[in-house]
């Protein structure tokens, strides 16, 4: 191989890695974050945490979801502290104020 088409070679794989780390990149931090106050919560109806919040909006867990256990403990902390909680869903274009259940984790603020 000469020397331009080395150099072309390398400005090929340049462009194509960071193609590639751009699109990795997008997928991995593509969520929304809502800021809410829990109104109640209610378990039951074949395994399911139901939970309303203040401003609006529902969201549902099922209780074979890895995280139920450690989402319920967290929202319980959140309703007897009186404290916010963000809540994380898959969805990059979610909106706050309707029913969702695409939790990806839940944060005590």
């Amino acid at each position: 191989m000469g020397f331009e088409a080395t150099t072309v070679m390398y400005k090929f794989m340049k462009i194509v890695i960071t193609v590639l780390f751009s699109i990795l990149c997008t997928k991995a931090i593509a969520h929304t974050e809502c800021l809410e106050k829990i109104n109640s919560l209610y378990v039951g109806d074949d395994g399911y945490l139901w939970m309303t919040f203040q401003d609006g909006g529902v969201a549902n867990m099922k209780s074979t979801d890895i995280d139920f256990q450690n989402t319920l403990s967290l929202l319980l902390a959140a309703k007897l502290s009186d404290s916010n909680i963000s809540i994380r869903y898959a969805s990059d274009s979610a909106t706050c104020s309707e029913s969702r259940s695409d939790i990806k984790g839940v944060w005590l603020k």
